[in-house]
């Protein structure tokens, strides 16, 4: 998951806010801007309480699958803080303004309500099946066009073999060389299924 700082902030690098909490923690730093005219640098520190503590227990594969089964309704909760770095420093060219000292620039909580991008929710397992469905009849129609191709390639390969072997083949004038080749490869195409 890209962790950064909402897209309105100063050297934010993300366009739209990521819909993703972190599992456990997430850190970022941005350097420029992306929406915004004022460019700056800005670290982010996201956390999910309930992931840190899942974490700390037996239960990390749990946090680092993003798999339920621990505090479940409290790891939807997640709390982001972003800290503009380039504040505090005064600019050389100017004498009488006074800079901001105080580096915090926001903060958000945010609870996920539906979350439909989990691998084993029931969204994405109909999706996946009908995919699977979709897929599977047109593999099957793949396979068996191949099988029914591979007698009509083998025989167009071995007709053809025999023609240009063939004694009297090669004292046959050019365009009577292409018409019995053209035969052969006429004859084959009759019998393509449609």
């Amino acid at each position: 998951m890209k962790n950064g700082a909402s897209n309105g902030s100063a050297g934010s690098t993300s366009t739209v806010l990521n819909p993703l909490l972190p599992a456990a923690f997430g850190l970022a730093f941005e350097n420029g801007s992306v929406v915004r005219t004022i460019s700056g640098n800005t670290v982010t520190i996201s956390v999910n309480p309930a992931g840190l503590i899942c974490a700390t227990r037996s239960e990390a594969a749990l946090v680092s699958l993003r798999e339920p089964g621990c505090y479940d309704a409290w790891r939807r909760l997640g709390a982001t803080l972003s800290f503009d770095t380039s504040r505090g420093a005064k600019p050389a060219s100017t004498t009488d303004l006074k800079p901001l000292a105080d580096q915090f620039a926001e903060a958000s909580v945010r609870y996920e309500v539906i979350n439909e991008r989990q691998p084993q929710g029931g969204h994405f397992q109909r999706l996946l099946d009908d995919w699977r469905k979709s897929a599977t009849t047109a593999a099957n129609a793949t396979n068996l066009l191949e099988i029914k191709l591979r007698s009509l390639r083998q025989e167009l390969e071995r007709r053809l073999g025999a023609e240009l072997d063939a004694p009297g083949f090669g004292p046959l004038p050019e365009d009577r060389k292409i018409d019995v080749l053209l035969g052969v490869i006429d004859d084959i195409r009759s019998r393509l299924p449609s």
